[in-house]
């Protein structure tokens, strides 16, 4: 079994500009460009999933729930179903910056976790 490319995994699941492949022999992510051919073996490649609006703002309530502190919670939660808002919002406190972007990152890694075991299940 390959040693899969976990970093490229999760960037290609944080972005949303270009389809990426996941090479199953190799492990390694394949970005595909604008006018550049998709991978077709399905066998080998896989689609790697992304995220949706929907799901963000899944991230968005989610990470303002778990907040402990009630001022930081305050602060953001009016901007939860705005993403350009919520970011501005989260910028204002360089801890809940950092919180926030270390929670999006846990919850990409634990998707792209679930993903590759449905991909590498032997009913795939």
């Amino acid at each position: 079994m390959p040693d899969y490319d976990m970093e490229g995994l999760q960037v290609a699941f944080l972005a949303h500009l270009m389809p990426h492949y996941l090479d199953l022999e190799t492990g390694e992510v394949i970005d595909v460009y604008p006018g550049q051919p998709h991978p077709e073996d399905p066998q080998r490649f896989r689609r790697i999933p992304s995220r949706t609006e929907t799901s963000d703002a899944e991230d968005r309530r989610a990470f303002v729930a778990q907040l402990k502190s009630p001022e930081a919670r305050a602060a953001i939660a009016h901007a939860v179903d705005d993403a350009g808002a919520f970011r501005a919002a989260v910028s204002m406190d360089r801890s809940v910056e950092k919180a926030w972007f270390s929670f999006k990152n846990d919850q990409a890694t634990r998707a792209i976790e679930g993903w590759l075991k449905e991909v590498l299940s032997p009913e795939s």
